[in-house]
């Protein structure tokens, strides 16, 4: 028995030996293209779980049950002018409103759409639904001296009760809930500088709050806690009453159309910026509460325009929606190598992009001809650090995302060997 005792022991021990010795991969999340319901605009986007999610924009409502690889488009009639946002309380309630005074709600899912009211002279901006039966939506009115409205329902849309707000406040843009109580809506003064608005009732009485620029977008994860892209990034810890400016880390560049945290320190900002000689998709992120981000995704959509909404339902699950139709999706990579759409002019390894980095950097390379394909990250003392590529690929330019995340901040190389092609770079990870 002592015998058998030893030497189970002394095999678990040399499997952990092996263990530690061997370079361990770190899963690999990040943003990926995986579908394009439409050639048209994208507007917005919603999902309730992992798999159930809607987008909307220029010409009708699609639906996926499949965590967004495919869509099917819901029967108008539709206003082809614009679906502007998309908000369901569960699986199957919901509504959706347009820009020209249009609001509906649907019952199965999305399958199918009723009208729920249309007024002349509005144009509907943002729709939260706080249950099955409360929906807030905010907008415009607008005729000679646009004024902000707001429209709710707590009967599922039977009666629908229309209040006007200051007559300072031209129009609200996008509303957000925490609850069926708490919400914030962004909006806009004549002058056209930003304002900001709290309700604590469910949106029944609005208070005008003090913010200190001009908010682009807005999140929050509790009644107290939330932030704002303004010039800088800034926090609240007392429900937007109050604001602290946290820095200028993201570029003056990037338009943040979009905020999504998951907690007090992971967040994420959506929206467009300059690269490659247009203006396109970028992503960046925060892993201390908004001191400091990076970027983590850019170009993916490899066209004009950039995200035009997009949220994160938990640390590893979010999508967004991009100028010209196309989905995206945050999740674990399957293969960290992404093959694009251009053709190689020569076996080549690029500069990692950004770098220095932290904790993502993006490296690209091309391949002239099929060749066994390894791509290591070392350490400064020459240890692998991680294998991104071992297998053989096809003639093409790839791109692989790399995560230092469980790495000390320093100098480190990369290799590529294909065929008989090897080069090396540096990237530094600064933290």
């Amino acid at each position: 028995m002592f015998i058998a005792k030893t030497l189970l022991h002394r095999m678990w021990v040399a499997i952990l030996f092996l263990l530690l010795l061997s370079p361990l991969n770190a899963q690999q999340y990040g943003w990926k293209v995986i579908a394009r319901p439409t050639n048209y605009r994208l507007y917005t986007v919603e999902f309730v779980d992992t798999l159930h999610g809607w987008c909307a924009g220029r010409d009708t409502i699609y639906r996926t049950t499949d965590g967004g690889f495919t869509w099917k488009g819901s029967p108008g009639p539709f206003n082809p002018n614009r679906i502007s946002d998309i908000s369901f309380s569960d699986r199957q309630h919901g509504w959706v409103v347009g820009s020209d005074g249009l609001i509906w709600r649907s019952t199965n899912g999305g399958v199918l759409w009723i009208d729920q009211i249309f007024k002349f002279n509005r144009r509907y901006e943002s729709t939260a639904a706080q249950s099955m039966a409360h929906n807030t939506t905010v907008g415009t009115k607008f005729f000679f001296t646009d004024t902000a409205i707001v429209m709710q329902t707590t009967n599922a849309g039977t009666t629908w009760k229309e209040r006007t707000l200051a007559d300072s406040i031209a129009a609200i843009n996008k509303i957000t809930f925490i609850d069926s109580l708490h919400g914030w809506a962004l909006g806009a003064l004549r002058n056209a500088a930003s304002v900001l608005l709290r309700t604590g009732d469910g949106g029944k009485t609005w208070k005008v709050l003090k913010n200190p620029r001009t908010f682009t977008a807005i999140s929050f994860i509790d009644s107290l806690r939330g932030w704002a892209r303004g010039g800088g990034v800034h926090t609240t810890f007392d429900g937007g009453a109050t604001w602290k400016l946290l820095g200028f880390t993201l570029p003056s560049d990037f338009y943040a159309k979009t905020l999504s945290f998951v907690d007090s320190l992971k967040g994420w900002a959506f929206g467009s910026q300059f690269f490659q000689g247009t203006d396109t998709e970028a992503i960046y992120r925060t892993l201390d509460g908004g001191k400091s981000w990076y970027q983590e995704s850019i170009g993916l959509t490899g066209d004009f325009g950039g995200l035009e909404d997009a949220l994160m339902l938990t640390q590893r699950n979010g999508w967004a929606v991009s100028y010209n139709g196309m989905v995206l999706s945050y999740q674990l990579l399957t293969s960290v190598s992404e093959k694009l759409d251009q053709a190689p002019k020569a076996f080549a390894l690029e500069q990692n992009y950004p770098n220095p980095f932290n904790p993502t950097t993006t490296i690209q390379y091309s391949i002239l001809k099929r060749s066994p394909v390894i791509l290591r990250v070392f350490d400064a003392l020459g240890r692998v650090i991680n294998t991104l590529v071992d297998e053989t690929q096809e003639s093409g330019t790839y791109r692989v995302a790399f995560d230092g995340s469980s790495l000390a901040s320093g100098t480190y190389f990369y290799k590529l060997t294909a065929g008989e092609f090897t080069a090396t770079q540096v990237m530094n990870l600064l933290k």
